[in-house]
């Protein structure tokens, strides 16, 4: 089975495998998010094939019945926190695969879907913080050593566009605390987006970034983005470009480019200027 872990470090994408399929066969919620978890990738990865379909309804259903499971699951304790975290991440990448694939009524339609997807993975990950203490002690440690790892190159190691900073700070119409969390937000994909560093690192926290950064960014940016402030959407096209550099992973695919041309389409000239620019290399396979 591959890893529903896609870009970590190689130990650590095999570690996590490992352990889904070891506690999913005495979990029934993981299990039934596991077979969920795959009918949908077999949807997105086969769009044409004649039973695309029946794998996205039935990745719905799976999805619906693990989440019952969930919810009717025991106390949380040191016994079972472990389902609990590979749960939590292996629904949020499913989640985000579903926000991703969507095609609706434009952009409109995907910030409703996109916001809407954060607010759902939020909940989550407030679970899983309140786990912490139990889960350092588990089998878990070494995945959590690198994710910590990971979080915090990216807060010592920032990089900002100087045109957007300038914009997003003479916003006269933007109150200092819009301003503040527009410029978090911009940081981190920033740092992702830079093409410094090795190509071996590069990519391992592009795929990072991709799944943190709908976590991490501050909550005053998404209520811009709801407003479809221009602002934000200058931001939001920067994680667009990110998704075009992980346009191999299933659950991107082409997604990076539609969100930018939503983007791009629905901003007057003078936000052009502050577009990302980016070379992408060949695409490398799917996986």
């Amino acid at each position: 089975m591959p890893s529903p872990y896609p870009g970590m470090a190689g130990g650590v994408t095999e570690m996590q495998r490992s352990l889904v399929i070891k506690h999913a066969f005495s979990t029934p919620y993981l299990m039934h998010e596991l077979l969920a978890f795959s009918a949908r990738r077999q949807s997105i990865e086969f769009p044409h094939d004649g039973n695309a379909e029946y794998w996205r309804d039935q990745a719905a259903v799976l999805q619906t019945r693990a989440l019952g499971l969930f919810n009717a699951r025991p106390e949380l304790n040191q016994q079972n926190c472990i389902p609990v975290f590979l749960f939590s991440g292996m629904l949020g990448i499913h989640l985000l695969a579903d926000t991703l694939s969507h095609r609706g009524e434009g952009l409109e339609s995907f910030v409703d879907s996109f916001v809407s997807y954060i607010s759902m993975h939020r909940s989550l990950r407030t679970l899983i913080t309140g786990l912490w203490p139990m889960l350092v002690n588990t089998e878990l440690r070494p995945i959590l050593a690198w994710s910590g790892q990971a979080v915090m190159a990216a807060s010592q190691d920032m990089l900002v566009s100087a045109p957007l900073t300038k914009l997003i700070s003479e916003a006269s119409e933007l109150p200092a605390e819009a301003k503040a969390a527009c410029l978090e937000a911009i940081k981190h994909l920033e740092w992702a987006l830079d093409e410094t560093c090795e190509s071996e690192h590069r990519r391992q926290k592009r795929v990072q970034m991709l799944f943190t950064w709908p976590l991490t960014v501050p909550e005053p940016y998404l209520e811009l983005l709801n407003l479809r402030r221009p602002e934000a959407l200058v931001i939001l096209e920067r994680y667009a470009a990110l998704l075009c550099h992980c346009r191999d992973l299933w659950m991107v695919g082409d997604a990076g480019r539609y969100l930018t041309k939503l983007i791009t389409s629905s901003l007057d000239g003078k936000w052009m200027e502050y577009k990302y620019e980016m070379d992408l290399e060949p695409t490398p396979p799917q996986t």
